[in-house]
């Protein structure tokens, strides 16, 4: 499947609400697999994705929106703050392509990139570690909920 990543207008209706879907899913098979149904972005609303300060990009499948990244910049790291697939297009590139974009496109000049996803979330511990991210920290941020910390040096 060819994917094409552009920047995401949040302050367009449409976009921001499959934003909302493709997250709500995304994140439903996450707390799926670490066993915890309390994770924050379920409970997103589409204001508060608007007020988060991050910057959106999205993977699109010919027209159609199949994923999203989200980041914070700082002066040395690009923070990969969400990251969500639409679970129809689950292993068909998206993910790589959103990671790759990021990468490339977003962070420049910036020698860090940092992520985190919960410590049994296999498939995005995979995906980060297939793109070079290295674990650096891991520890039980509440009650039932251990989060895996990355980072990647360029």
């Amino acid at each position: 499947m060819s994917v094409a990543v552009r920047p995401l207008p949040l302050d367009d209706d449409r976009v921001a609400a499959r934003i909302l879907v493709i997250q709500q899913a995304a994140y439903r098979v996450e707390a799926a697999f670490i066993g915890y149904a309390s994770i924050p972005p379920l409970y997103d609303t589409l204001e508060m994705l608007r007020d988060s300060g991050e910057a959106f990009y999205g993977a699109y499948a010919g027209e159609v929106l199949a994923g999203f990244i989200a980041c914070e910049l700082s002066p040395q790291t690009v923070s990969i703050t969400r990251l969500g697939v639409h679970p129809d297009y689950f292993r068909r590139g998206s993910g790589r392509a959103l990671l790759l974009y990021v990468e490339t496109q977003v962070a420049l000049e910036r020698p860090r990139l940092a992520v985190s996803t919960g410590a049994k979330n296999a498939p995005a511990r995979h995906l980060y570690e297939q793109h070079g991210f290295a674990c650096f920290n891991e520890c039980e941020v509440e009650p039932g909920l251990t989060m895996v910390f990355y980072e990647k040096w360029r």
